[in-house]
């Protein structure tokens, strides 16, 4: 049992490491570009409804 729960804490330490990634190059795409739309749709990717879907497709 100890096992299966470290590696659900690693693989959600995982995934919240890449979605902070994305956030952050989202926001620093933000700041370079002037053009709004590319950026909404690019913003539109990272919502927490999307985090939660993906945790939810790998069953932790």
């Amino acid at each position: 049992m100890k096992t299966k729960r470290i590696v659900k804490l690693s693989i959600l330490s995982l995934v919240g490491v890449i979605l902070i990634g994305a956030a952050v190059q989202v926001v620093s795409d933000i700041k370079s570009d002037v053009h709004l739309q590319p950026i909404d749709e690019a913003a539109a990717l990272y919502t927490p409804e999307v985090a939660s879907y993906w945790v939810s497709q790998m069953g932790i």
